[in-house]
């Protein structure tokens, strides 16, 4: 196959999407297709200081109409900001090639429904009442006008098959890999530690005001109890100032780290508690399960696809009862928490980027017939 590939993202390996769509186009190449990659670099000029996504959807129009996307058997495209040139391509292609994908991270369509049930009063404001419908409709434009849709969830696929006009669509979900530091690690007995790893950025879509009153409740019942915060050393203060000033003593926010270096030390953690309000699929769960440590999260992304009380222990977006209740039994209980342990380190052995680069691969082959 030739595959040109448009990235709403550049392809940094330290970056959660960017290693994905970094990993997917290096397992094509390396089981011989050829595979072109056209970043935001190559196309985006300057920024708007407001309402940037509609700015880069016109500067992903012009760019990607320079591009020989003819030439190719295959588009793949990475978010729904790039919908405007995916309608494009869709009414100036001949005949049916090239084959548009649209593979998403993370549903932006779903991603806004929540973050409007989240944070109500900011989805009222003016300027986010104008400028979310338009969003909306280029992200609604991109995933109509794909000839298929592959994702990372069973959550997203299920959203994106609720919609009428997605019915005839083919429509796959398939999870990304693990790199090797994770994926080749024996499983461990739980550490004598009580630490408690959150992994991620301090932003809204994760959940931090739950995470400070969960674990600000758990610090104060195990005295003992550390909370360890890994890829967010950019908001050390905005971490610290979530919590009462007594508790930062037991609060660790890691500097960048490299990656094995990450690994040592996040499989010293106890558990790790990953709360999040919409994940695409949410790597650090599976680096994690990976790592041994048995977690506490929530319905979205791969917790979606996790079974409660077996290979994770998953809550209810609101039940911050069950969430502190069960980060608790996990620092005490060794019987409960070697059996979720383990449960979920086998879930995720299977998770190998050979392996579902594979998956891709078959999958657009049979598009492609």
């Amino acid at each position: 196959m030739k595959i040109l590939v448009f990235s709403n993202c550049e392809l940094d390996p330290s970056l959660g999407s960017g290693k994905t769509h970094l990993r997917w186009s290096e397992g094509l190449k390396t089981l011989g297709h050829q595979v072109d990659v056209v970043t935001p670099k190559q196309f985006r000029k300057l920024h708007w200081p407001k309402a940037d996504q509609v700015k880069f959807s016109i500067d992903a129009l012009v760019g990607g109409l320079k591009s020989h996307w003819r030439d190719y058997d295959l588009i793949e495209i990475f978010g729904g900001n790039f919908g405007w040139l995916t309608g494009t391509f869709k009414t100036l292609r001949k005949g049916n090639r090239p084959l548009i994908v649209a593979h998403a991270d993370g549903l932006e369509l779903l991603a806004s429904k929540v973050a409007r049930k989240v944070d109500p009063k900011k989805y009222k404001k003016i300027f986010h009442r104008l400028t979310t419908p338009l969003y909306d409709s280029i992200n609604r434009m991109h995933f109509s006008f794909a000839d298929g849709f592959v994702c990372l969830s069973q959550e997203d696929l299920s959203f994106f098959r609720s919609f009428p006009e997605h019915a005839k669509i083919p429509s796959i979900a398939i999870a990304p890999g693990l790199d090797s530091e994770f994926l080749e690690r024996p499983f461990k007995i739980p550490p004598p530690t009580l630490h408690i790893a959150f992994v991620g950025t301090w932003s809204s879509r994760k959940a931090p005001e739950r995470i400070a009153r969960v674990v600000s409740s758990v610090l104060e019942k195990s005295q003992k109890a550390e909370f360890h915060i890994f890829g967010a050393s950019a908001q050390k203060g905005l971490v610290l100032n979530s919590f009462s000033e007594k508790l930062w003593p037991r609060i660790v926010v890691y500097p960048k780290l490299p990656a094995d270096e990450m690994v040592r030390l996040l499989s010293k953690c106890r558990l790790l508690f990953f709360p999040s309000h919409n994940e695409g699929f949410g790597m650090a769960l599976s680096e994690a399960m990976a790592c041994s440590l048995p977690v506490v999260t929530t319905p979205t992304g791969l917790g979606y696809d996790l079974k409660d009380g077996e290979d994770a222990i998953v809550c209810d977006f609101q039940d911050e009862e069950k969430m502190i209740s069960s980060i608790l039994q996990l620092l005490t209980n060794d019987v409960l928490h070697l059996k979720i342990a383990k449960n979920g380190w086998k879930r995720v052995q299977t998770l190998s980027w050979e392996t579902q680069v594979k998956q891709l691969e078959s999958t657009y082959l049979e598009w492609l017939k």
